[in-house]
């Protein structure tokens, strides 16, 4: 399929989006099955070497309106590989597998796939020593561009002298921090964005003073600054306080202040610690909605969090450290579908789950006002368990649920 949506295969036809067709990712089996009239029933099917993982089916309907699958490289009808380096477009979902206008930190120019996206930064071995305490213990991950990818851990874990390690903050005592594949120097940290959990604000300075003297140091003529300033208070609604002293503004418009300042010189890689830390939900759509954009215009964008359902709404993928190692790294999608599987069972008159309570092989992770939520042992037959729950009464919910993040991240550390 071309960038402008059409198929191009070896039997040299190549119908248009305007065709009435369907288009049904098959996603466990890997293939690309295109169906409709005017195929003559011909199936073509594209491998894709396990790249999709595990996720739901997706069916697509071109109706002239809503396409929302595509490739960006011609695709082979002879079932062999897509070739290296092959675009992919996402469907935008939710957890609940509706579409959503604000996608995870995902880009047309640069899907998350093992084998097609190279990361811009990477940390090899990194390792930090604090006298008896080892902070960062050869810790290696990398970062793709186009993506918003959340970096976790319990307090202490090292991911914020991860951060200041990229920006040179951190003398390491092994390890290298590469950016493009070279070391980063001067140069690089110049084009990056660093917002601190600890805020670098002068709190004396006027708002728009600060922020564009903050876009002058990162090499920007003064124009360039001041037209930055301006375009990126206006975007993150602070644009009346300008003229403000930093110290008079609320925590929530200082975030906004902070965050301002790490994007005014148009950095290609954005480093954030903690920065939806004591928002309002007002404050939390608007960054959270400033970085899924900056990762679709080709952005890395890198940022810590302890408020896990955030995270999954807003991220591609995730890493998690613990004691300065890397526990778990990958795809969200892939994470939730991951490990034993989760029922969501409520029964009419039993507010704690207890008819559930003595099922082999079963688990009572959590009882939300009578919705019990079980993990399964691979033995457990999804049946019995229904058997049993409408033994117990009315069964009013029985749902096969994906794996919070939040479990994720327990079932790691753990």
């Amino acid at each position: 399929m071309t960038a402008a949506g059409g198929l191009a295969g070896e039997s040299g036809f190549a119908p248009q989006l305007s065709d009435r067709r369907h288009v049904r990712l098959c996603v466990p089996r890997c293939e690309l099955a295109v169906l409709g009239a005017g195929f003559g029933g011909l199936e073509l099917t594209a491998r894709f070497s396990d790249a999709f993982g595990d996720a739901a089916d997706v069916v697509l309907i071109d109706q002239n309106d809503s396409f929302v699958f595509g490739f960006q490289s011609s695709m082979s009808c002879s079932g062999e590989p897509l070739p290296a380096g092959t675009h992919l477009f996402r469907p935008r979902r939710t957890s609940l597998g509706g579409t959503n206008d604000r996608t995870r930190g995902r880009c047309a120019d640069h899907a998350a796939y093992p084998g097609v996206v190279t990361p811009r930064l990477e940390l090899e071995g990194l390792t930090r020593r604090f006298g008896a305490v080892t902070a960062l213990d050869h810790l290696s991950f990398s970062v793709p561009a186009g993506q918003v990818v959340g970096f976790l851990g319990p307090n202490g874990a090292g991911k914020t002298t991860t951060m200041r390690a990229v920006f040179g903050l951190v003398d390491l005592d092994e390890g290298t921090v590469r950016w493009d594949g070279a070391p980063v120097g001067g140069n690089e940290r110049r084009r990056f964005g660093y917002m601190p959990e600890e805020r670098g604000l002068y709190p004396s300075m006027l708002v728009g003073d600060q922020v564009e003297y903050l876009g002058r140091l990162h090499g920007m003529s003064a124009a360039d600054a001041a037209a930055a300033t301006k375009s990126w208070l206006e975007r993150l609604g602070v644009d009346a306080r300008a003229d403000s002293k930093v110290e008079a503004l609320s925590h929530g418009n200082q975030q906004r202040v902070q965050l301002a300042a790490a994007l005014v010189h148009g950095p290609e890689l954005l480093v954030l610690d903690e920065p939806l830390a004591g928002l309002d939900p007002a404050g939390i759509d608007a960054i959270g909605e400033v970085l899924v954009e900056r990762a679709q215009a080709g952005c890395c964008v890198l940022f810590s969090s302890h408020q896990l359902d955030l995270v999954e709404d807003l991220c591609e993928t995730v890493t998690i450290i613990d004691h300065g190692r890397l526990v778990v790294s990958g795809r969200v999608d892939d994470l939730a579908t991951s490990g034993p599987r989760r029922l969501v069972v409520r029964v009419e008159g039993d507010r704690e789950g207890d008819w559930a309570r003595q099922l082999p092989g079963v688990a009572v992770s959590e009882v939300d006002r009578g919705a019990a939520r079980l993990v399964l042992d691979d033995s457990v037959d999804s049946e019995t368990v229904l058997k049993a729950a409408m033994s117990a009464g009315r069964v009013t919910e029985f749902v096969l649920e994906r794996r919070r993040l939040s479990e994720v991240f327990r079932e790691a550390l753990a």
